[in-house]
């Protein structure tokens, strides 16, 4: 249910960034074959399935798509160093899932000392009760929730 309203906020944030000439960052969830996880993911997430691929209603306007094999985004190495090369301090969250992956990831970034911005309609979860519930986390984590009327 949230996920046509979370693509059409994802893609106001990047026409705007682009504008803007503000960084974008892309990241791919895969996993490499593992009998456990095609049956949890039913297959959807194995790597060279298009499954694996960014949506293809998201914008994409660069090529800095980085794979991660684990829910932490920053599992993929490259990423901090391209975060690092490029002197970015503060991250704006968006994607899914609040409660697994956005999650991971947003605790890695407060322990790398990135500041937190999370982006209310631009996430989801499998419930708006999980996505709240979480989102509440990540303010008492020290976040920034907002929407995204108020980021653009």
């Amino acid at each position: 249910e949230q996920t046509d309203k979370i693509i059409e906020a994802i893609n106001r944030i990047i026409n705007k960034s682009h504008k803007l000439k503000l960084i974008v960052i892309y990241i791919k969830n895969e996993f490499k074959q593992s009998i456990i996880l095609d049956i949890v993911t039913k297959g959807a997430l194995k790597e060279g399935t298009i499954g694996a691929e960014i949506d293809p209603r998201i914008k994409i306007i660069n090529n800095n798509i980085y794979v991660k094999h684990i829910m932490d985004s920053f599992s993929n190495a490259k990423l901090d160093k391209f975060l690092i090369k490029n002197r970015v301090n503060h991250i704006y969250f968006t994607g899914l899932d609040a409660k697994y992956c956005v999650d991971k990831t947003v605790q890695a970034a407060f322990n790398r000392g990135y500041k937190i911005s999370v982006i209310r309609d631009a996430i989801a979860s499998s419930s708006d009760k999980d996505r709240d519930d979480k989102l509440e986390e990540f303010e008492q984590m020290g976040a920034y929730v907002i929407t995204v009327d108020e980021l653009l």
